[in-house]
Parts: structure tokens; C-alpha cells; sequence
């Protein structure tokens, strides 16, 4: 008898299963995000997402998303009278699918 080749077996309802395993956590992020939103499809209620990317290194918190050409803001974590936190000087992004993000 002959060898077999063995299938791959991929669930078409998980969308992160098509995923490369080299594939880091913000592109599988993105991709969770998505299949959520895309999930609770409502024509009554519209979704805008922002991000935003920080990296924190020896104590300095570091805007990824900042022109290299420009001053460098200071990002600083801010509490709201309402206890809230807030990022300021944090550039954000608008972004409409997963490809987007990465």
C-alpha cells in the first residue's frame, strides 16, 4: 500500500486558525478584533477603532506611531478626575480592517 498525505484541517469559524504560526500577537489581535465586530454586524450601530502603539523601555514610554523626523512628545499616563486613565501625546490611528493594523 502506498503512503497517505494527511490534510491540514482548518475551521472555516475560526479565523485565526488560517494564521501563520510565525504570525505575532498584533496581527492576531487584529484579526480577533475584527472577526468580533464583524460578528455583531448591527446596520443601527457603526464601529470606529483607533490604535495606538507605545513601547515602554527603561522607564520611557515611546510613541511607535510618531514621525521619526519630528520632535519627539513626551507620552504620559494622565488620571481623569473620574479615575479614568488617559494617554497624552499618543498619536492615534483610524483604521478600517485588520490589515491596517499591521
Amino acid at each position: 500500500m502506498g503512503t497517505s498525505e494527511e490534510s491540514e484541517f482548518i475551521p472555516i469559524d475560526d479565523p485565526l486558525s488560517e494564521l501563520d504560526e510565525r504570525v505575532g500577537i498584533i496581527p492576531r489581535a487584529a484579526q480577533q478584533i475584527f472577526a468580533a465586530l464583524s460578528s455583531l454586524e448591527d446596520d443601527a450601530v457603526e464601529y470606529k477603532l483607533s490604535v495606538s502603539f507605545l513601547e515602554l523601555y527603561n522607564e520611557e514610554l515611546i510613541d511607535l506611531l510618531s514621525d521619526p523626523d519630528e520632535e519627539r512628545i513626551p507620552v504620559q499616563i494622565r488620571e481623569t478626575r473620574t479615575g479614568d486613565i488617559v494617554w497624552t501625546g499618543l498619536r492615534q490611528l483610524t483604521v478600517q480592517n485588520a490589515e491596517d493594523m499591521t
